[in-house]
């Protein structure tokens, strides 16, 4: 990990930068109302379905998206990631322990019914999330993974299952579960979260909760269960100059590669409410990257990369609708996003790279590259200071 390449703030002014944080974001916590979940509210809810676009053996398919509402993240309910908004969508736990099985019930049936509605006669590719961790008993009991798993058995057309959970929830039991049920039968894929490898990055700028050690278990475990690891990368969080970003990804993407992850989803940040970075978006003061800052990190990785590696680009569509997308100018933006959908199908990398506009706002993205390559921690933790007083009572 070459973390070195990355400019941290200088020791005496870390301790000040992650109590502000903490502070703007337990205020943002309150602002959300986190309502506990009862079953009737339960009752009520569905699942999010979407039909994407996907690839296998990078060969153009579709992909179904069932997003389950339940309890979600439970990270958040005692703290939570900066740059996530599923604050603004989750519930607390439920009020009795004992509602667990009914809760589970619903769960179930919820998925059934999104489940249901989808034709997978041409549909080879199942994402199955919860805004969560789908290996977390407190969020989808594990009478109710099994139930589920069972009917996404019954269905011959689904060739790949792509999952998420938290590092800290891979485990034995689970990878055994999915294999006896479907493993046999399924190509499954594992999305775990790391956004850095930058151990201040990731657990103090994105409070990620996550040690290295955990990431590195939950990779082990998942390659000798015969699975795929895809490892999500974060491109940009709040107070990291686009320099020293790019660095940040490339050498995240290099660690993730060296650990075994056969993809890597590079996520650039995104603007989303109920956030840190949606406050300093509306100050004026943070942006998400530019979409040259996303193929600037392929350029720096793409040499590195094995046969069996492949960088997909991540954020191009996210639930909840963020307020800002990475971006670059009005003549080129729309082409590259559709030219990025494109390469995330086919991992053409010289075809990509080839057909890429010659803008002339990549001139304005290097040299406000030049100009932001050393960060001003000092005026970071001044703005820290007044957007925290303007919203430690929000």
């Amino acid at each position: 990990m070459r973390s070195d390449l990355v400019l941290l703030p200088p020791v005496e002014l870390r301790d000040e930068i992650e109590e502000k944080l903490f502070l703007i974001h337990e205020s943002i916590r309150k602002k959300s109302e986190l309502r506990f979940l009862c079953l009737d509210k339960m009752r009520s809810l569905e699942s999010y379905v979407d039909i994407r676009e996907g690839s296998i053996n990078h060969k153009h398919c579709f992909r179904a998206c069932i997003i389950i509402r339940g309890v979600g993240c439970s990270w958040y309910n005692s703290s939570g990631c900066y740059i996530c908004s599923y604050s603004g969508k989750q519930f607390k736990r439920l009020k009795a322990i004992e509602y667990y099985e009914e809760y589970g019930k619903l769960l179930y049936d919820q998925f059934v019914r999104a489940f249901k509605k989808i034709d997978w006669s041409n549909i080879p590719i199942l994402c199955l999330y919860n805004s969560g961790s789908i290996f977390d008993p407190k969020q989808i009991p594990v009478e109710s993974f099994i139930k589920i798993l069972k009917t996404i058995a019954k269905t011959p057309y689904i060739y790949e299952v792509r999952i998420e959970s938290a590092a800290r929830h891979v485990n034995n039991d689970y990878l055994e579960i999915l294999n006896h049920y479907i493993g046999s039968q399924k190509k499954i894929v594992i999305g775990v979260g790391l956004e850095s490898s930058n151990e201040w990055i990731r657990n103090k700028l994105v409070n990620k909760n996550l040690q290295v050690s955990e990431f590195e278990y939950a990779s082990s475990l998942i390659k000798n269960h015969g699975m795929e690891l895809c490892t999500y990368v974060l491109l940009k969080p709040p107070l990291i100059s686009e320099s020293d970003a790019i660095k940040d990804s490339v050498n995240s993407i290099l660690y993730s590669f060296d650990q075994g992850s056969s993809t890597v989803s590079l996520e650039a940040m995104n603007i989303q409410s109920n956030t840190i970075a949606e406050l300093l978006f509306k100050q004026g003061w943070y942006n998400p990257p530019w979409l040259w800052s996303i193929i600037n990190v392929l350029k720096n990785v793409n040499s590195n990369c094995k046969k069996d590696q492949y960088i997909s680009i991540g954020g191009l569509r996210i639930v909840p609708q963020p307020q800002a997308y990475s971006k670059n100018c009005n003549e080129c933006t729309n082409v590259i996003l559709k030219m990025m959908r494109e390469y995330n199908m086919e991992h053409d990398y010289d075809t990509f790279m080839n057909k890429l506009p010659n803008c002339n706002c990549s001139n304005t993205w290097s040299k406000n590259l030049k100009l932001n390559k050393v960060a001003s921690w000092e005026d970071w933790n001044q703005k820290l200071d007044s957007l925290l007083s303007l919203y430690r009572d929000i």
